[in-house]
């Protein structure tokens, strides 16, 4: 009888040598040239170094050497970290026993220029003594494009806010002739890889500007130096203007493209107000913000039309459109012949030259330029020129112009509350005569219009403008209305409740029915109170924009910052009322946060604003250390002192991103973990190891944070430690004591080796 023995048995096949790839590959074995044997993929942008721990184990019965070789992609460089210093491929490791096990690492770096995609570094080890053992391994790299980006700031405003035309940072900053004001302006590379970047600017005329940037003055466009992923470099914006440039806001806005994307751009605006001297006249509503320093007339004109023996009145603004109080002397030059003219202020005729009170900074006054057409006038246009000069520089002036026009007797005449009786203005200037009355809204008011009608038919065509939501009536009839004879009416206008402070011209033209080349023209004025009203503007931001108390809705300005720093903001208020005035200014609290108005704590009281101008104030915010990652809002309130229901409220929002967070992580262990200083909680690797012995760890270094960041690394021998004996290496460089890191991106690591 046959006996049949059975027995389980297992075959365990062996390739004699293992390559592992950052731990992938293990008793995998590939053909030389498949990298089959293990695979590791990493991303990288152009240029960037990457870095794979390699394994290299001798699972054989016989010591060997290998020889280690690679196929890398079309100018890559790629290197063998042996531990003591990088070697290039190929290279022969020394004799390994059965059982051991090399630890490397492969340092592969891109081209800068490199396009995206994926790329593979196709690393082999083969036996020096048997040809038919071998590994394979493959170490993947996706290259992606790299994202560029910048973001300025000016006098550390703008931080995290990126626009065109200046909106992404704004400065003011008060100056005077002939002195350079600096604006400090950060340039910061908030993109994914190193780049330089395009600087151009343009100022408003009449400011002479260059920027300072490495130890050089540019007074045209440049480009920086290379900036690092997430660094900053600085350079300085200096602003001149010199005399005798008219006092005003200068702006400078600078610009900063990435050289490799020009799509990639930040503007911000840095502004001078220049307080000098600066004069502005307006002639019968013709010339506002019209200049002219060569007494030529040319700042604004106006014509009437008049006859021999009368006087012909044209109103005058002067504006004093400085940041200083001034006065301004005026004087006029008459046409050819026997006129005169005198300067009516206050009901008083003075005579030229006539020297102006002082006028507030951006404050104005009301005159009249009274012209006595002599008796043997010619018929014919008579040019005249009135002039104002500075009191504060004689080098700043304005000149109008006053035309008549000479006719034959005009036929007709109108005047109002007994203004302009022989006095004529062309239609729509309402230069025959004037009158002022003040209302509340709500309110109505009579001016009383008297048509003469000195020869000629008995019969003129009336007509008048009426403002929106307005009610004007004439005879209580709406305009237009024909055919009235010589009489004394009423010319009535009724305010709505909703109207807005300020003044309000109604112009009222008379036309001969039969000759509508005989005419005249009066003016109504109502002064609509009240006229309390503050505009708040922060960063440049809600300019006619008004928002409720609490509301934040009158301008807001965004910043974006990590914890702890410190924020400035600028604020405007803008008395755009009639009179003078102060406002108490509120915000809210935050726990921890510090926020101050001109280094003041809330609530905060301006000075005296003058009617028409401009308080400069800045608003400073203190980012506590860690603070949390997210929005973050101080609502300003402004309430007027003369009204307390004149209010207006902006709002300054914080975003806090990060705060910077580094994860160590040694040779694995401690991803997620954080430990405090000095503890080593955060990842631990124990060795075991003979006095005089060495060994080798991995340490990660990994930016967990919210944006890119470099990190003081420092340790602490064991007692009795020489020094040096703990050395930090990434490849490159070897470090024995504290340093910091190359910039990490978000997310990003750098590899080392203890």
């Amino acid at each position: 009888e046959a006996a049949l023995y059975v027995d389980d048995v297992s075959v365990i096949f062996r390739k004699f040598v293992d390559l592992a790839v950052d731990g992938n590959g293990d008793d995998e074995f590939g053909d030389i040239g498949s990298g089959l044997g293990g695979y590791s993929i990493k991303s990288s942008m152009p240029g960037d170094t990457l870095v794979y721990d390699l394994v290299v184990e001798n699972e054989g019965l016989d010591t060997d050497a290998y020889e280690l070789s690679i196929t890398p992609p079309a100018g890559w460089d790629v290197w063998l970290d042996t531990g003591s210093g990088l070697s290039p491929f190929p290279f022969t490791t020394g004799s390994l026993l059965p059982g051991d096990v090399l630890n490397y690492r492969v340092v592969a770096v891109s081209p800068v220029g490199e396009m995206a995609g994926s790329y593979s570094v196709i690393l082999d080890a083969a036996s020096t003594t048997f040809a038919n053992r071998f590994d394979s391994v493959r170490l993947g790299a996706d290259v992606l494009l790299a994202t560029y980006g910048d973001d300025l700031v000016v006098e550390g405003n703008g931080f995290g806010v990126v626009g065109d035309d200046g909106a992404g940072g704004f400065s003011i900053q008060v100056g005077t002739w002939d002195n350079t004001i600096a604006y400090a302006i950060e340039l910061r590379n908030t993109g994914t890889a190193s780049a330089t970047f395009d600087v151009t600017w343009g100022a408003d005329s009449g400011a002479l500007t260059e920027i300072i940037y490495a130890g050089a003055a540019y007074s045209s466009p440049f480009t920086t130096q290379v900036v690092g992923a997430g660094a900053t470099t600085t350079m300085t914006l200096e602003v001149t203007v010199p005399s005798p440039e008219p006092g005003g806001d200068y702006s400078t806005i600078v610009n900063a493209s990435t050289t490799q994307d020009l799509l990639k751009n930040d503007s911000v605006k840095a502004t001078m107000r220049l307080q000098a001297p600066r004069v502005d006249m307006i002639v019968g509503s013709n010339g506002d913000g019209i200049y002219d320093n060569t007494q030529s007339g040319l700042g604004g004109s106006s014509s009437s039309v008049s006859q021999k023996s009368t006087n012909v009145v044209f109103p005058v603004t002067i504006q004093n459109e400085a940041g200083v109080p001034d006065a301004f002397t005026l004087t006029w030059d008459r046409p050819t012949g026997n006129w005169k003219a005198v300067l009516v202020v206050g009901g008083v005729d003075y005579g030229f030259p006539y020297t102006t009170p002082t006028i507030p900074a951006h404050g104005e006054i009301s005159v009249e330029l009274k012209i006595i057409v002599p008796g043997n006038a010619k018929n014919g246009t008579w040019s005249s020129f009135l002039h104002a000069e500075s009191a504060a520089d004689r080098r700043v002036s304005e000149s109008v112009t006053a035309a008549v026009s000479i006719t034959e007797e005009g036929q007709i005449d109108m005047i109002i509350d007994g203004s302009g009786e022989g006095v004529f203005g062309p239609v729509g200037t309402g230069l025959g005569g004037n009158s002022l009355r003040t209302v509340e809204p709500g309110d109505s008011v009579i001016f009383i219009v008297e048509l003469l009608h000195p020869s000629g038919t008995n019969a003129g065509d009336i007509s008048w403008n009426t403002p929106a939501g307005w009610r004007v009536t004439f005879d209580n009839r709406t305009s237009p209305v024909t055919g009235y004879p010589e009489g004394v009416y009423e010319l009535k206008v009724v305010v709505p409740l909703d109207a807005a402070g300020g003044l309000v011209d109604i112009i009222v033209d008379a036309e001969k029915s039969d000759r509508r080349y005989y005419m005249d023209s009066v003016l109504g004025r109502v002064q609509v109170y009240p006229v309390t009203v503050v505009d708040a503007v922060i960063d440049g931001n809600g300019d006619g924009i008004y928002g409720t108390l609490g509301s934040g809705l009158g301008g807001m300005s965004l910043q974006t910052q990590a914890a702890p720093s410190v924020l400035n903001f600028t604020l405007e208020l803008q008395n755009e009322g009639g009179d003078p005035d102060q406002y108490t200014v509120v915000w809210n609290d935050i726990p921890f946060w510090n926020a101050t108005l001109n280094s003041s704590s809330t609530p905060y009281t301006t000075g005296l604003i003058p009617a028409g101008a401009v308080g400069l104030y800045t608003f400073e915010v203190t980012v506590p250390a860690g603070a949390f990652s997210g929005d973050y809002s101080f609502v300003i309130d402004v309430v007027s002192s003369s009204d307390p229901n004149v209010v207006e409220s902006v709002e300054a929002r914080i975003t806090v991103v990060g705060p910077p967070r580094v994860d160590f992580v040694i040779d694995g262990s401690g991803s997620g973990i954080f430990g405090e200083l000095g503890t080593g909680d955060g990842g631990e690797s124990v060795r075991a190891a003979n006095p005089g012995a060495s060994y080798t760890s991995l340490l990660d270094i990994r930016n967990v944070g919210s944006f890119a960041d470099s990190f003081y690394v420092y340790w602490d021998l064991p007692a009795g430690w020489p020094a040096g004996s703990v050395l930090l290496s990434d490849g490159f460089a070897s470090y024995s004591g504290p340093f910091w890191t190359s910039m990490i991106g978000v997310g990003g690591s750098l590899n080392f080796t203890i």
